[in-house]
């Protein structure tokens, strides 16, 4: 018989009164954003899995574009990798039909592409998609740029910090830019070419101007001899 001052548990002895310290429930994993890659190389879509796989993100595959939409309408992903050449369907035209699903509209779409001239990069824009990643893709630089497009932008509840103006061309750099000024306490507004910011600065003139310096028909310059009474300005491309 034990002594009166142990107790037997699990078979070993804890002195009485002593609490047995018991496991603490793990913590519920965040939710991973998901992401949809439309790819109808196996080899490329594998490689583009495993490396979004290795960063917690959660995948879901299509080989053509009919499949991806069926896949978007069924579920809205946080962001779409795209080929641009598919077996059924036009990269250009799948933009389109995926941004018109329900809930897809503002969803990031990459598109994978081999060399485009000038013409065909500005059709990629105009067509829909956020940015575009040259074939072979660069896993490191991929999962840098999916991160940027999916940085969480929360603008403070009665923001009241001073007012930035941000005008670029390039909708990674614009998102960044508003992630990162306003975790800062600043009230953003964005534009993506240099005649919508002056039309903004003039209508309600901002505190300060952050502007890429190479729009197309835009200068820095130009927009701060137009701007009129800005306290301050700036101009950013490689500082983020």
């Amino acid at each position: 018989m034990p002594p009166p001052d142990d107790r037997t548990r699990h078979g070993r002895k804890t002195p009485v009164g002593q609490r047995v310290a018991t496991p603490e429930p793990a913590p519920a994993a965040a939710s991973a954003a998901t992401i949809l890659v439309v790819e109808d190389n196996p080899i490329t879509r594998k490689m583009v899995r495993v490396a979004l796989e290795a960063e917690s993100y959660a995948v879901l595959e299509a080989g053509d574009g009919s499949t991806a939409l069926e896949i978007v309408s069924r579920q809205a992903p946080d962001l779409i990798l795209q080929d641009l050449v598919l077996p059924d369907l036009s990269g250009f035209d799948l933009v389109e039909r995926l941004h018109a699903q329900p809930g897809c509209a503002g969803v990031p779409v990459i598109a994978f592409t081999g060399f485009l001239t000038l013409a065909d990069q500005a059709r990629a824009t105009a067509a829909g998609f956020t940015c575009l990643l040259t074939k072979p893709v660069d896993p490191s630089r991929m999962i840098q740029t999916i991160k940027q497009l999916l940085v969480p932008v929360t603008v403070p509840v009665a923001a009241s910090g001073p007012r930035v103006l941000v005008a670029d061309d390039e909708p990674v750099q614009l998102r960044l830019a508003r992630a990162l000024l306003t975790s800062r306490g600043f009230v953003v507004t964005t534009a993506a070419d240099g005649a919508e910011a002056l039309e903004l600065a003039r209508h309600d003139p901002p505190d300060a101007i952050i502007s890429d310096v190479l729009m197309p028909a835009w200068t820095a310059s130009t927009c701060a001899l137009r701007c009129g009474p800005i306290r301050a300005w700036r101009t950013f491309r490689s500082s983020w």
